[in-house]
C-alpha cells in the first residue's frame, strides 16, 4: 500500500491522477459547449473529480499544505501535479461562470467534508454484548465453523498469529466460507439491540423489536425506550483500551436526526464515531477497538462548503448554521 493505505486493485496514483484530471477537464469542455449552443434557465454540473482526489491523494494534500515538510523526489512531484490539476479546474470553472454571463447566479456547493481515513477499527456488537444487549448462539456441532472462527479470533495472540500468517484477502475469503456454512453467530431469541452500518464513522443501533425485526424480543413502548435510553447512556463508556479514546462522539435516537414519513426505516439509535474510527460488525474478538488499515487515504466529513455569487446575492461573509437542505431553497428563491 502506499502511505499506509490498502490499495484494492486501483492503479498507481501516478496513472490515477492524469485520468482524474482528463476527465475533469473533458467535463468541463462538455459543458461549456451546452451552454453555448443550448438554451437554459438552470445548469448544474457536479465535478466528481475532487472527491477522488481527496479520497486518494489525501495524505499528499497534506504534505502539500505543510510548507515546512520535506518532501521525497515523488512527493514533489506528485504535489506539482495535484496544483496543476486544482489551477486546471479553477480556471474552467472560470470558463464556465464568465460564459453564463454576468446576470447568472453562480452558486458552488459540496454535499460533505473530508479528513483522514479512520486508522481505528469499532466493535460495537461486542459492545453490546458487554452490555448484556446481544448474545452470540452455542455450538452446533464440530463442522460450526462461524462458531469456531469467532471463539478462537477471541484468543488475543492466536488472531494476531493468523492476521501475520494469512493475507487480508484470505482473511476474508475464510470469513465468508464460515458465515456462509453455518448459522447466524448472533442469538436473535436473547438479543435486544444489534449494530448495523450507516457510514464509515456513522453507525446505527437497531432494536430487537416484537414484530418488526429477526425474532423480536422488545416490547414497543416503555421496553422498547428504556433500551434506546441504555444505549445511549452507555455509549459515552465506549472506550478505545488501547488509548483511553472515546470512541462515540454522539448518540441520538433516530427522531432527533431525521423528520418525515420514513423515520421508522432508519436505526433505532445514530451512533457518530470520532473519525478517526470505523464500526464492524464483527464478534470475532475481545478488544472493542483495534488497528484498522484504510483502503484510501482520505475519507468524507460531515461538514460541506457552500458559497454564492450574483446580482441578487449580498456579500456576508461566513454565515453559521448552514444545512445542505437551505441549498435548494435557496436556488428556488
Amino acid at each position: 500500500g502506499e502511505k499506509g493505505a490498502r490499495q484494492d486493485n486501483f492503479p498507481p496514483k501516478t496513472e490515477m491522477l492524469p485520468l482524474i484530471q482528463q476527465m475533469s477537464h473533458k467535463r468541463a469542455e462538455y459543458c461549456l459547449r451546452l451552454l453555448k449552443d443550448e438554451p437554459w434557465d438552470f445548469f448544474m454540473v457536479v465535478f466528481t473529480s475532487t472527491d477522488r482526489i481527496s479520497h486518494f491523494f489525501w495524505d499528499d494534500l497534506e504534505i502539500l499544505r505543510d510548507e515546512k515538510k520535506s518532501r521525497s523526489q515523488s512527493e514533489q512531484k506528485i504535489g506539482q501535479d495535484l496544483l496543476a490539476y486544482f489551477h486546471e479546474l479553477d480556471n474552467d470553472i472560470g470558463r464556465l461562470v464568465e460564459e453564463a454571463g454576468p446576470s447568472a447566479h453562480v452558486m458552488l456547493m459540496s454535499d460533505h467534508g473530508f479528513g483522514r481515513s479512520p486508522t481505528r477499527r469499532a466493535y460495537p456488537n461486542i459492545w453490546l454484548e458487554q452490555l448484556g444487549l446481544l448474545k452470540k448462539r452455542g455450538v452446533e456441532g464440530v463442522g460450526d465453523l462461524e462458531y469456531w472462527r469467532v471463539v478462537l479470533s477471541r484468543q488475543k495472540h492466536l488472531k494476531a498469529l493468523i492476521r501475520r500468517l494469512l493475507p487480508q484477502e484470505k482473511q476474508q475469503k475464510v470469513t465468508n466460507a464460515a458465515r456462509a456454512s453455518s448459522s447466524d453467530i448472533i442469538d436473535w431469541s436473547q438479543t435486544q439491540a444489534y449494530w448495523v452500518p450507516i457510514y464509515f464513522h456513522v453507525s446505527g443501533i437497531e432494536i430487537n423489536l416484537q414484530g418488526e425485526r429477526r425474532d423480536g424480543i422488545v416490547a414497543p413502548g416503555e421496553m422498547y425506550e428504556a433500551v434506546r435510553d441504555r444505549v445511549i447512556q452507555a455509549s459515552t463508556q465506549f472506550i478505545d483500551p488501547s488509548n483511553g479514546k472515546q470512541i462515540v462522539q454522539s448518540a441520538l435516537r433516530r427522531e432527533e436526526l431525521y423528520s418525515g414519513p420514513f423515520v421508522a426505516s432508519f436505526p433505532d439509535v445514530i451512533l457518530i464515531f470520532d473519525p478517526d474510527y470505523i464500526g464492524a460488525e464483527s464478534l470475532a474478538g475481545s478488544l472493542l477497538a483495534e488497528a484498522h488499515t484504510p483502503a484510501r487515504p482520505g475519507e468524507h466529513r460531515h461538514d460541506g462548503i457552500f458559497m454564492a455569487a450574483g446580482p441578487s446575492v449580498a456579500a456576508r461573509g461566513d454565515l453559521d448554521n448552514l444545512h445542505i437542505v437551505d441549498v435548494p431553497a435557496t436556488i428556488l428563491h
